[in-house]
């Protein structure tokens, strides 16, 4: 009898220990959502604020951030961070000092449009290094950045790549975790990867004729991905103005 009872009280602790550690996973995994839940509004709050900011700049200053002819008379801007006025946010492949994708940061943040903490100690205007400009995203190893695929303007979510030891590249993104990606795309737009305002990435942007030319959407979010935030705006009567002044 001794025997049998301790046995039974040995199954009695065993299940107990179960009910204990799977209450903790449940938690720990309850705990992870939320916080992923929390840093999805901070990115979307953050996407919506630049939005915002993107569309008064070219309302206000008739030139689109990053594109602007003369930026720097009219947000006090660096001369060399001006833009050549084509309407769209141009790479111009491997040249770093005439990356509009730098100059967009540049004018937000001189206008006081986009708040961000931004040191300008050490930053070569002639030679773009965007870690030191870009705004670093909730999500770790991430960063938000403007870019343009030919008419069409898009906020970005993404991590650093490096084509070589000494200089970030905003073209080749570097995907990052996807859970928290997925959550901002139910929170803001239709939850599918390849679809709405809001799409994933997991292959490498290109370039030609000097602007990015974007892949095709992942179809869901079990792979690690970039997400773009599609910017509803119409920049015909910028490009035109900026042609005529240029």
């Amino acid at each position: 009898m001794f025997k049998i009872r301790s046995s039974a009280f040995t199954v009695v602790e065993f299940a107990v220990a179960i009910s204990i550690l799977g209450a903790s996973i449940i938690t720990i995994v309850l705990l992870q959502f939320t916080i992923n839940t929390s840093i999805a509004a901070s990115s979307i709050h953050k996407m919506m604020d630049k939005t915002l900011a993107f569309k008064v700049f070219a309302s206000s200053y008739d030139c689109i951030p990053g594109d602007c002819l003369d930026a720097e008379s009219k947000v006090q801007s660096n001369v060399y961070m001006n833009g050549n006025g084509n309407g769209v946010i141009n790479v111009y492949g491997t040249i770093s000092e005439k990356n509009e994708v730098a100059f967009a940061e540049e004018h937000l943040t001189r206008s006081r449009l986009f708040r961000k903490t931004l040191s300008y100690q050490n930053v070569d205007y002639q030679k773009i290094d965007l870690q030191k400009l870009l705004q670093g995203g909730r999500i770790p190893s991430s960063y938000i950045s403007t870019i343009s695929s030919g008419k069409h303007f898009y906020n970005i979510l993404g991590g650093f790549s490096q084509n070589n030891a000494a200089k970030s590249d905003v073209l080749n993104f570097t995907p990052i975790s996807s859970k928290v990606l997925s959550i901002i795309d139910s929170k803001a737009d239709d939850s599918k990867a390849e679809t709405g305002e809001i799409q994933c990435y997991v292959e490498q942007y290109t370039v030609e004729n000097d602007a990015i030319v974007l892949p095709k959407p992942a179809k869901n979010y079990e792979k690690d991905c970039v997400l773009s935030f599609n910017i509803r705006f119409n920049s015909e009567s910028y490009t035109a103005k900026n042609d005529i002044n240029s």
